[in-house]
C-alpha cells in the first residue's frame, strides 16, 4: 500500500510539471513561465517559482517594481551569514534530450549571486550547470548557450543570492533554438510618441528581445547588440529597436532608402496568409516596405480528379501601413516603427515574426535574427517566431443589416432557357 501511495504521489508530481510547462508558451517566456515576474499568487511570490531557505537564515523573496524590464523584478535578501542561499526555483522545465538551449536574462547586486541549471537524468541524478556568477553588479545581461545530454528528462533553473548579498533578477528566458520561439506581446498603456527617443513611459510595458543571433551561426551573438521591444496601442503594432554600433560614421546609407542600406527589419505572416510583409527602416529614417509571396505563386485544381491545375493571378496584397523614425547617438541608433494592423487577424490567433537586423558598415556587412537561423538569408518562415498579440488589434467594422426588399410575384411565369420541344416518354407528367 504504501508503495501504491509513494507511485501515486511520483505521478502526481509528475503531471502537475507536465501541466505547468503546458502553460509555458502561454506565458510567453520561452520553456519557462512567467520568467518576465510580472505574475503574483495569493501570497505576493512570483507566479511559476519556489523559495527555499533554511530556518536559520534571514531572508526573503519578493517582487519589487526595481526592474529592467516590464513593471516587477525578482528580489531576493539574504541578510545574515548563516546557511548558504536564498534560492527561488522553477522545476519541472520540460526541454527535449540533446536539444540546443539559450539561456538568458538580467542581474543587479550587492553581494553574490549565481544562477544554475539542473539537468536530471532518468536515475534521479543530476548535472549542475553553472550559467552566471558574480559579485556587485549594476544590470548585467546574462546570456548562454547549453547543450542538453542525450537522456535528460527535465530540467530546474535556480536564481541564488550568497550570504550578506541583495539580489535582483529579471527577463529570464530559456529557449529551444530548434524550435519556434514564442512570445506574447502585450498591450501598451499608450501609444508611444513616433520620434525615434525610446524614453517614452509607454514602452515600459512592452515585450523585450535581446538576443541577436549571427546569421548562419550556431547560436554565437552578434557583434553588436540589438535589443528590441514590441507592443499593442491604437491597432498597431508597435516596434522599437536599440542598436549599438561602433562605426557610425562608416554606415552604408543611400539617398533614396533601399535594401541595400544598414537597416533593421519585420517580417511578419498574418494567420491565415502565405504572403509575407517585410519592413524595414534605415538610421537615416528611412521606411521600406514589400510583400513577399511565396515562391512560384499558389495554384488551384480545376477539376474533380485534381488532373488539371489553374495559376493564381490575383495581384499580390498591399504593403501594410507602417511609419517609422530614427536617432543616431553616441556608440548606438534607435529606430520606432508603427505597423497598422487594424481589422487584420483574430482575437488569440498566432502570427509569424521574424526581426533582423543587416548591419553595414563600409565594407563589412553581418546579419543576425532573432531566432537562430541557418543559412545566408533571413527569409526561412520555417524559423520565424510563433507570436501572440495580448488583444485584438482591431475588429472589423459591425455588419450593416439591410432589410429585404418587398417581394414581388413576376407578372408572367417562365422557363429559363426556354426549352425547343419536349417529349413525354412512357409515364404520366407529374
Amino acid at each position: 500500500m504504501k508503495s501504491l501511495r509513494l507511485g501515486l504521489q511520483r505521478i502526481g508530481v509528475v503531471a502537475s510539471g507536465l501541466l505547468l510547462s503546458a502553460l509555458a508558451a502561454a506565458a510567453g517566456d520561452g520553456l519557462l513561465r512567467h520568467g518576465s515576474f510580472e505574475e503574483a499568487d495569493a501570497q505576493g511570490q512570483p507566479v511559476g517559482w519556489s523559495t527555499e531557505r533554511r530556518a536559520e537564515v534571514e531572508g526573503r523573496a519578493e517582487l519589487v517594481p526595481q526592474a529592467r524590464d516590464g513593471r516587477q523584478a525578482l528580489h531576493l535578501v539574504h541578510a545574515n551569514d548563516k546557511g548558504l542561499w536564498v534560492r527561488t526555483s522553477q522545476d519541472f522545465i520540460q526541454a527535449r534530450p540533446g536539444a540546443r538551449l539559450r539561456f538568458s536574462g538580467w542581474v543587479k547586486a550587492e553581494g553574490t549571486w549565481e544562477v544554475w541549471l539542473y539537468e536530471f537524468l532518468p536515475d534521479g541524478t543530476y548535472k549542475t550547470i553553472i550559467l552566471g556568477r558574480g559579485q556587485r553588479t549594476d544590470w548585467q545581461h546574462l546570456r548562454q548557450v547549453v547543450t542538453l545530454g542525450p537522456e535528460t528528462r527535465r530540467l530546474k533553473l535556480s536564481l541564488i543570492a550568497r550570504p550578506r548579498s541583495e539580489v535582483w533578477f529579471d527577463a529570464m528566458r530559456l529557449d529551444d533554438l530548434d524550435r519556434p520561439v514564442r512570445l506574447r506581446i502585450p498591450l501598451l498603456t499608450a501609444a508611444p510618441t513616433l520620434d525615434g527617443d525610446l524614453t517614452d513611459a509607454a514602452w515600459s510595458a512592452a515585450a523585450v528581445v535581446d538576443d541577436f543571433l549571427r546569421l548562419g551561426g550556431e547560436g554565437e551573438p552578434a557583434a553588436q547588440a540589438t535589443r528590441v521591444r514590441l507592443g499593442v496601442a491604437e491597432g498597431r503594432l508597435w516596434v522599437a529597436w536599440e542598436c549599438d554600433e561602433d562605426r557610425l560614421e562608416a554606415q552604408r546609407l543611400s539617398a533614396t532608402p533601399g535594401w541595400g542600406d544598414d537597416s533593421v527589419e519585420v517580417f511578419l505572416g498574418e494567420p491565415g496568409q502565405d504572403a509575407l510583409q517585410h519592413l524595414g527602416v534605415t538610421p537615416a529614417g528611412g521606411a521600406l516596405a514589400q510583400v513577399i509571396e511565396p515562391e512560384g505563386g499558389t495554384a488551384y485544381y480545376v477539376d474533380w480528379f485534381s488532373t488539371q491545375a489553374r495559376r493564381d493571378n490575383a495581384p499580390p496584397p498591399e504593403p501594410v501601413p507602417c511609419i517609422g523614425a530614427a536617432r543616431r547617438g553616441e556608440g548606438r541608433w534607435t529606430a520606432e516603427m508603427a505597423i497598422d494592423l487594424r481589422g487584420r487577424g483574430r482575437p488569440g490567433a498566432t502570427w509569424r515574426l521574424q526581426l533582423a537586423r543587416s548591419r553595414k558598415v563600409a565594407d563589412l556587412e553581418e546579419n543576425s535574427t532573432w531566432t537562430l537561423t541557418p543559412g545566408e538569408r533571413f527569409l526561412q518562415p520555417e524559423r520565424f517566431g510563433h507570436v501572440v498579440l495580448a488583444s485584438p488589434i482591431a475588429a472589423p467594422s459591425p455588419e450593416r443589416v439591410v432589410a429585404a426588399p418587398a417581394f414581388a410575384a413576376p407578372r408572367q411565369a417562365r422557363v429559363v432557357p426556354a426549352p425547343r420541344q419536349c417529349r413525354w416518354t412512357g409515364a404520366e407528367p407529374l
